[in-house]
């Protein structure tokens, strides 16, 4: 229970205000970040394997589009505001951009003035 009040703590702070994302985010995850981390590294080695994999771009686009589905909107959310954490997320971001992770995340979940963090190709195919 008490992460569920911590997200929902991050969520207000950072919705109220942009400018305040790196100070809530780097709060939570200073309290919470032992909960998911494991989850965030784990979906991007296999987002990373995929790209690397010897596959024509339409067959990494099916495997990516499989693992996308397994994926909620407040996990999404999650991956959105991790990557654009400024601690080292560069291949991360990169690869959301790529493989177009967000086409299905939903606005209300973020704040829009950080969707600029990211290049349009990771809301659009």
């Amino acid at each position: 229970m008490a992460f569920i009040h911590d997200y929902a703590n991050l969520a207000e702070n950072i919705s109220n205000d942009a400018k305040n994302y790196d100070r809530a985010y780097s709060y939570f995850i200073s309290k919470r970040y032992y909960v998911f981390s494991h989850y965030f590294k784990n979906f991007f080695q296999i987002l990373k394997l995929i790209d690397d994999a010897e596959l024509t771009d339409i067959q990494k686009i099916k495997y990516v589009e499989i693992l996308k589905s397994q994926l909620s909107q407040h996990e999404l959310t999650f991956i959105f505001y991790d990557s654009i954490y400024p601690i080292g997320k560069k291949i991360q971001k990169s690869l959301i951009e790529k493989f177009h992770l967000f086409t299905e995340l939903n606005d209300q979940f973020i704040v829009t003035e950080l969707k600029v963090q990211y290049l349009q190709s990771a809301y659009f195919r």
